[in-house]
């Protein structure tokens, strides 16, 4: 069950991992203590605890715990490396994710794909047969591709696997653009060919982590429609911690003409498979002032107070996550969801 601070500090729910297991971290976690300690690294040391021996998801619920007592965590060098979305491609709505590289570095290369058959490896139906991807810098194509194994399928499938990304069959219908991108702000978007239709995945991979530029915003615009959960994916690297705005807006849409939003959203942080927070009604977290000054602060537009939209401001620790979109009683339509980084 949940557990909340008793004099209610910082009213945040975060998951339980059981009375055994916790007696097993900090009993862990004394191994990596000094006489000298203090209580952010009973943090750190619960934490590495919880990794050694129940794996990443466990450290991540450890450092949440430790969020709502309100022990400070100690910020690094950290980064999203690897953003992606998956949902829904239809004769009315193109998948399409928006990235932005920032940082003062030079220009690197970027991997981008749109997968659509080989999504079936993880047992996914009702896929996208084949995912035309097109590279745009602001409103101008760079780049297209149709199938990933023309023309530079050998450095493509190079770059794939020294970012850890699945691999692709040779005669897959996959798309893949590698592409030299410096700062500024770009989208990917896929079609499909000859009028396809079904669900794909979009995914943006940083090839050089050491470059100072870097990912810091990722935007997908997708059709939640009641059957599959629409989701974005990332990935944080480095050696400490990462403070991230996550969205997922649906009334606010109107304020741009969009039509067709889902009125009442639900947002849920995954690691791998276990919920680590959900929000429906951004007003409704404890922290929902800091949210909306975060939110002017990074330049996002900005939330009624009391509307649908939904949001999570939280830190995380290196790790790969999933922000899940569905809606409050299985209703559909259009989201935005939103990952910023917060400097």
């Amino acid at each position: 069950s949940p557990n909340m601070h008793p004099e209610g500090y910082n009213p945040l729910v975060v998951p339980s991992q059981g009375p055994d297991h916790v007696q097993h971290i900090f009993y862990q976690a004394y191994n990596y203590l000094t006489s000298s300690s203090v209580y952010t690294d009973l943090r750190a040391a619960t934490a590495q605890a919880a990794e050694d021996l129940y794996g990443d998801v466990a450290r991540t619920q450890t450092h949440l715990a430790w969020d709502a007592v309100g022990v400070p965590y100690v910020a690094g060098n950290t980064h999203p490396i690897n953003i992606s979305a998956r949902g829904p491609v239809s004769s009315a709505s193109n998948l399409t994710v928006g990235f932005v590289l920032a940082g003062g570095g030079t220009a690197k290369n970027m991997l981008i794909r749109g997968i659509g058959p080989t999504l079936s490896v993880f047992g996914l139906s009702g896929l996208l047969s084949d995912p035309y991807l097109t590279l745009y810098s602001g409103t101008t194509s760079v780049a297209t591709n149709d199938d990933w194994y023309t023309p530079n399928g050998s450095a493509i499938a190079s770059a794939a696997s020294s970012v850890g990304a699945f691999s692709l069959s040779t005669g897959s219908k996959d798309s893949a653009i590698l592409y030299s991108l410096g700062n500024g702000s770009y989208s990917a978007t896929v079609t499909g060919v000859g009028g396809a239709t079904g669900n794909a995945l979009v995914e943006v991979y940083d090839t050089d982590p050491t470059n100072a530029n870097h990912l810091i915003n990722l935007s997908s615009l997708v059709n939640v429609n009641g059957t599959d959960q629409v989701i974005a994916g990332f990935v944080i690297s480095g050696d400490g911690y990462k403070t991230l705005l996550i969205r997922a807006a649906g009334p606010a849409l109107a304020n741009f003409n969009i039509s067709g939003y889902i009125p009442n959203p639900v947002l849920t942080l995954f690691q791998g498979t276990t919920a680590l927070r959900q929000n429906i009604g951004w007003s409704n977290e404890s922290n929902a002032s800091t949210i909306a000054s975060t939110a002017n602060t990074i330049g996002a537009f900005a939330y009624s107070s009391g509307s649908a939209d939904c949001a999570l401001l939280i830190a995380l620790p290196p790790g790969n996550y999933t922000a899940g979109v569905t809606g409050v009683s299985g209703s559909t339509g259009i989201t935005l969801i939103e990952v910023y980084e917060v400097p």
